[in-house]
């Protein structure tokens, strides 16, 4: 990944995304060179990377990300985007100072256990 210009480190980290124990800071997941970067590089990831969500497991995702994202804006976080139709949420434009925030910081305290979790779902770590 660092070498499609995302800095990346393996382990706890405090990056925006975190997958298979890689964490990826600066950026937006659903950016075309985050998904080019990505493909170039999941070969790498422990077992190839996550697998492909079930219809199902894709439902329980959108869910969540919606319940957490409205409930973030309910804190008074009015700016916190909702996810996309592809079940992702535009994070990378936010920048760190946003996610550090005080406002964010209590936002996230309360609604973080909306996020969705579960057997075959992708871990969010948010910095």
């Amino acid at each position: 990944m660092t070498s499609h210009g995302f800095a990346a480190s393996v382990g706890h980290g405090s990056g925006q995304i975190q997958i298979a124990g890689v964490n990826i800071a600066g950026n937006d997941p659903g950016s075309p060179q985050f998904r080019s970067a990505m493909q170039a590089c999941q070969t790498y990831l422990p077992g190839g990377g996550p697998p492909e969500m079930t219809p199902a497991q894709q439902a329980i995702w959108r869910a969540g990300l919606a319940r957490f994202s409205a409930c973030v804006r309910r804190k008074g976080v009015q700016s916190f985007p909702g996810p996309d139709s592809d079940g992702r949420l535009p994070l990378g434009t936010l920048g760190q100072s946003f996610f550090q925030s005080p406002a964010f910081q209590r936002a996230y305290a309360t609604c973080k256990s909306l996020l969705p979790s579960g057997p075959g779902l992708p871990r969010i770590a948010l910095p």
